[in-house]
């Protein structure tokens, strides 16, 4: 809900900050600005401004009131925006422009000649080769928020140093723990997410199913592997642990089953789920037994893990990288094995990243499967553990003190009904 009261800054207006990148439902980008701005309007204290229409919004997920707010916003900018005398000149805001950036430090396409006062970000990248022209992208900025420990590294080591450790949340109201499923019950089902690249693993997460069914027929894949980019799944073509790469069908989709097919899965023994809003995820992940996430790299604390964990799935992540901030915080169980990975052919830097142990992911497979009861108390304690420090709340209001957003409480600001509220 909308609060009937905002608090405003000592001009006696509300602190707009411009969000410049596109929110929605089915991203992990989109999540997370979509949240920010709620958090914005459920505080009172701040009025996001998107830059972009709002895309794939789940309208279940949010308050009607707070999404008819957003879109008039986006509009309003967006005619501003086009109505210009130069449609190619820079654009200077006089409030805070939140700028979205990853590799190499680059926002959403047309944001770079948008400029505020001051300009800041938020950044989850997993390119370690940060050049000359990329540090100068980000010198742009006053505050930096990183999205885990490792990615504030690569940039402190990189030359920046107004940088902030700032990860995601999980929305509690829909990731939690439930009772165990009605249905499948005799099936050991292992859930695999994230949209389907190599960076992500799914190849080792494959590798080590194909033999763990092997050993336990029982067992069932669950794949959540869509993603708005298809083509990214060629990246498998670098995989050591499989034969052959996903292909493209004829629609330019990519063919999931065919490839787990052709790496030795037979029919049964997986499931492909199509794309679901994020509010439906919870009672997805709620029916896994295991969830496994061998990622080779994640710029932040990996969205659907968290998710996992939220929900009291028993969680296997590997430790490098991003998941290193949950695995000291978390119960779960850590692939400590973690080898090099070798530099992108086009030139990616993959300093820090991980290659997950097969041998480890089956160990811990065959230790879940052994002891479900020790398994489900662990999940039962990650869950608890999401719940009290890794709300949208709890890590909104940090990230946006540690930006400079947040107001004080107790500064002497006014509260002025909203009119029409």
């Amino acid at each position: 809900m909308l609060p009937t009261k905002v608090r405003l800054d000592s001009e006696g207006a509300i602190r707009k900050v411009g969000l410049l990148w596109q929110l929605g439902s089915f991203s992990g980008w989109g999540v997370l600005g979509l949240h920010i701005a709620r958090r914005m309007l459920a505080r009172g204290d701040l009025d996001p401004v998107p830059f972009y229409p709002l895309s794939s919004v789940d309208r279940n997920a949010f308050d009607a009131a707070v999404l008819e707010r957003l879109s008039t916003s986006a509009a309003s900018t967006a005619k501003a925006l086009k109505n210009r005398p130069d449609p190619a000149s820079p654009v200077r805001g006089n409030f805070p422009m939140l700028h979205g950036l990853g590799n190499g430090l680059f926002g959403a396409p047309a944001t770079a000649s948008i400029s505020g006062a001051p300009n800041l970000a938020i950044v989850f990248l997993e390119d370690t080769n940060l050049g000359p022209e990329a540090l100068d992208r980000g010198r742009r900025f006053a505050r930096i928020a990183a999205g885990a420990t490792w990615t504030a590294k690569v940039l402190r080591a990189a030359g920046l140093d107004q940088v902030d450790v700032c990860p995601q949340g999980i929305d509690e109201t829909i990731f939690y723990p439930g009772p165990p499923r009605a249905h499948a019950q005799a099936r050991f089902i292992v859930y695999s997410g994230g949209k389907l690249e190599f960076r992500k693993g799914q190849d080792i997460a494959v590798a080590a199913f194909r033999r763990f069914h092997e050993r336990h027929p029982d067992a069932l894949l669950i794949t959540g592997w869509v993603s708005p980019w298809p083509t990214l799944a060629r990246t498998m073509a670098r995989s050591s642990v499989l034969d052959s790469a996903p292909q493209l069908d004829a629609a330019g989709q990519v063919d999931v089953a065919g490839w787990l097919r052709n790496n030795g899965l037979p029919e049964g023994s997986f499931q492909i789920v199509p794309a679901v809003p994020n509010t439906a995820m919870g009672k997805l992940l709620r029916q896994a037994d295991v969830a496994l996430f061998p990622n080779r790299c994640e710029g932040g604390t990996n969205l659907v893990a968290m998710e996992a964990l939220a929900c009291g799935v028993p969680t296997i992540l590997s430790a490098n990288t991003g998941h290193l901030d949950l695995i000291a915080d978390v119960a779960c169980y850590p692939l400590r094995v973690q080898a090099p990975v070798e530099a992108d052919p086009d030139g990616m830097g993959t300093q820090g990243w991980g290659e997950s142990s097969v041998d480890e992911i089956v160990e811990a497979l065959e230790r879940v499967y052994a002891d479900r009861t020790a398994a489900r108390a662990l999940g039962e304690r990650a869950a608890a553990q999401m719940r009290a420090e890794w709300s949208w709340d709890v890590r909104i209001d940090r990230m946006l003190e540690s930006l400079g957003l947040r107001s004080r409480e107790g500064s002497g600001a006014d509260a002025v009904p909203i009119p029409g509220q």
